[in-house]
């Protein structure tokens, strides 16, 4: 599968209330029926000197059954390499997990949390718990929006980012919208 997504937490952007606009290219292998592999290309951040990607897998591990979801755990990390003279790298491991009901109309209700670590000069880390739903509009493409609350760990202020939709003072309420290309057919 082949997506683009683009989104981010609702900030201030010249007077105007957005979500950052984060754009990510993504491919998706299936190696079987509960595992897949991942890689995506943050697209934004080489105006910014950064080349960044991160590469993962995710595997399925409890099916759909009545009211029960369907449960996944995805793992991987973020790269990054900064280009200010010194080539500076850093890896950021990332952990989530996943429940999702796959529609009879094939529509893909999800929730869940995604957390990331950094590691270096001091362990950090964030979560951020998710709601999204992915709508089928032919055999192979697919649309989805995604609410997120960003670093619901963090205290919103002070931070480089100001989140503009903070909930208790914490992170920030973002938004992502996507598009999805399925090789072999949206869920046959």
């Amino acid at each position: 599968m082949a997506a683009f997504e683009a989104g981010g937490p609702v900030v201030n952007v010249f007077g105007i209330q957005s979500p950052i606009p984060y754009p990510v290219a993504r491919f998706r292998y299936g190696v079987t029926d509960r595992l897949n592999l991942n890689v995506g290309g943050h697209l934004l951040m080489p105006a910014f000197g950064v080349a960044a990607m991160d590469v993962g897998a995710s595997y399925h591990f409890l099916d759909q059954a009545g009211w029960r979801p369907c449960l996944g755990v995805g793992a991987g990390e973020i790269g990054l390499i900064e280009f200010d003279g010194q080539r500076s790298t850093s890896f950021l491991p990332q952990v989530e997990l996943t429940a999702s009901y796959l529609r009879p109309n094939h529509s893909l209700s999800y929730f869940g949390v995604h957390t990331l670590y950094q590691i270096r000069p001091r362990f950090l880390m964030t979560y951020s718990p998710y709601v999204g739903h992915n709508f089928s509009v032919g055999r192979s493409l697919s649309v989805a929006f995604e609410m997120k609350w960003y670093a619901a760990s963090q205290r919103t202020l002070p931070r480089a980012v100001k989140y503009s939709l903070p909930i208790a003072n914490h992170g920030g309420l973002g938004i992502v919208a996507g598009v999805n290309y399925h090789f072999g057919g949206w869920y046959r």
